[in-house]
């Protein structure tokens, strides 16, 4: 259950991480993209984020291309939609 829980919980703050930033935060938490060579796709392009290791409140730099870091959101978007769709079972006994 903890799991299950775990992972929906990693899931929404993966997915948080593709949501807009406030100006005022832009300079903090924004990704930095790394300057891509003349005749690149735009999804090819470097971009690099600091995430949050769990259990711990040390970051860590995780640097992957554009089309890379979309295909974690929609992945992350496919599971959490997954779960929500499962029914809810009742532990109660007796009711």
């Amino acid at each position: 259950m903890y799991a299950a829980l775990f992972l929906s919980l990693s899931l929404l703050l993966s997915a948080a991480d593709q949501a807009p930033q406030p100006a005022a935060d832009a300079d903090q938490a924004a990704p930095v993209a790394v300057a891509a060579k003349p005749g690149k796709a735009d999804g090819s392009r470097l971009v690099c984020r600091r995430e949050a290791k769990p259990n711990t409140r040390f970051t860590t730099k995780v640097c992957k291309t554009a089309d890379e870091w979309e295909a974690r959101a929609e992945a992350a978007r496919a599971a959490f939609a997954e779960t929500q769709s499962r029914p809810m079972i009742s532990t109660d006994k007796g009711s």
